[in-house]
């Protein structure tokens, strides 16, 4: 069996839609935590980026960890979710809890340990 990932990466870093700032170093982790789920078996299809740019620079960092590179160090500036990532994700979460249990809060999972799936953003550098 492969397991087919939709490599979208309009939440790229500079990408001009997303807004998510993802870096390729942030796309490569994920590609990297995936890969035992699907027991190596991996198919990245391209669906979404709109700056030739950073969805090089991301497919490239994707590609490597497929190869079996390790992912790069993440930026320590970046270690933390961005708002609009947190929306997005909390989003996911809210709809995908119907079907998966780890994304539901304690109270409705029937004694069996969630995963913890809501992510808290940071501060802006504006302070709001």
């Amino acid at each position: 069996m492969v397991d087919l990932v939709s490599a979208g990466f309009d939440a790229a870093a500079g990408d001009p839609l997303g807004g998510c700032e993802v870096t390729p170093a942030g796309y490569a982790h994920m590609t990297h935590m995936l890969m035992p789920l699907a027991e190596g078996k991996i198919v990245l299809v391209l669906e979404g980026g709109y700056s030739l740019e950073s969805t090089s620079k991301s497919a490239l960092a994707c590609v490597r960890v497929l190869m079996g590179e390790p992912p790069g160090p993440l930026d320590p500036w970046r270690l933390y979710a961005s708002e609009p990532t947190v929306r997005v994700v909390n989003k996911v979460i809210d709809v995908q809890s119907k079907y998966w249990k780890c994304c539901r809060p304690p109270s409705q999972t029937m004694g069996t340990m969630p995963v913890q799936c809501f992510l808290t953003g940071r501060r802006s550098e504006s302070g709001s």
